[in-house]
């Protein structure tokens, strides 16, 4: 490619004019034009680079909180930890050690706490700590170890391309940690092709009205799962579980855990064992799949019209979980 048009230019012109550019013919660019090449791969601009991650963020469902907080850089990662502190800081004594008791620090280490801000410096590592379970080689909720990895962390341009080379990593991550699965709202629908078939007739995302939704709440909070539906006419809940007594029917409580390396979401009614909904990631937007062979949960909403071109019809999700684990092996999960 001819860098002719583009000689002219000075540096801050041409990085300029790059973030009105998609990231498609950014890296087009890079592949045929010398100067873009050089240009572009010496990190050299906070600008562009935060642009770059713009665009390849802007349709994704997912990423990891770490990932998003690094590529803001150094000031960015050390408001996320005033923050993280700020937010415990307004729990109270008793709540915090509620807190680091269902965590499983020691009572010891918590017997010799005394004033608020120690029960915090003690819980604050637990926050991000999930992350180091994943059976990947780096933390992704927690942006200040993300940080030390980064070669020149005081350049915003190298904690951004650190950050978007760690986000398609992790995009093919099939293990989900509590405080990820907590921190998202599922959409919910039953299958038509298991044996809930026969309620999918009840279903308000069959029926076109909207959808079911889920909130999973985290140990500390009872492990509890909140289900949200739509109103029909009668002003009643559009719930297709209700001939069963699920779903924010109150004489049946849902609980959950993690379990076969937190790649499962294992469902408990009332204490018994419920169905287990495997963990996908779609390829395309990055986003949390949950399914069994009753439901399917994600990330994200979308309705009946749009399920085929997603790619989350019921004969999409055992291909989708299966792509899934393949590439979890390359994000580094085994």
């Amino acid at each position: 490619m001819d860098d002719e048009p583009i000689r002219g230019l000075t540096d801050d012109a041409f990085f300029h004019a790059m973030g009105y550019l998609d990231l498609v013919d950014i890296y087009s660019g890079m592949t045929v034009a010398r100067r873009w090449k050089t240009l572009l791969r010496d990190d050299s601009s906070d600008a562009l680079w935060t642009r770059l991650v713009e665009l390849a963020w802007r349709d994704k469902c997912y990423v990891a909180e770490g990932i998003k907080v690094l590529a803001g850089g150094e000031e960015a990662v050390s408001s996320w930890k005033a923050a993280q502190r700020s937010e415990l800081l307004n729990l109270s004594v008793k709540k915090l050690k509620t807190s680091l008791v269902k965590r499983g620090v020691a009572s010891a280490a918590i017997a010799g706490c005394f004033e608020k801000r120690e029960f915090v410096d003690l819980l604050l590592p637990c926050v991000t700590k999930q992350g180091e379970n994943l059976s990947v080689p780096y933390n992704p909720l927690d942006p200040s170890s993300l940080l030390a990895s980064v070669p020149t962390p005081s350049s915003v341009a190298s904690c951004c391309a650190s950050a978007l080379r760690l986000s398609v990593r992790d995009s093919r991550r099939s293990q989900i940690s509590e405080r990820e699965l907590c921190g998202l709202a599922f959409q919910i629908r039953t299958r038509a092709d298991g044996p809930l078939r026969e309620v999918c007739q009840l279903d308000p995302w069959y029926m076109g009205v909207g959808a079911g939704r889920v909130i999973f709440r985290p140990t500390d909070e009872g492990a509890g799962v909140d289900f949200t539906w739509p109103k029909g006419e009668d002003g009643r809940d559009l719930n297709p579980f209700e001939p069963m007594g699920l779903g924010n029917s109150p004489s049946m409580t849902v609980n959950w855990n993690l379990v076969q390396d937190q790649r499962v979401v294992n469902l408990l009614f009332s204490g018994q064992a419920g169905p287990q909904e495997v963990i996908a990631r779609h390829p395309g937007n990055w986003g949390w799949v949950l399914f069994s062979q009753g439901t399917c949960w994600t990330s994200w909403e979308y309705t009946k019209e749009d399920v085929d071109e997603i790619g989350v019809a019921d004969e999409d999700l055992r291909p989708l979980y299966d792509t899934s684990m393949r590439n979890s092996q390359s994000a580094g999960d085994y």
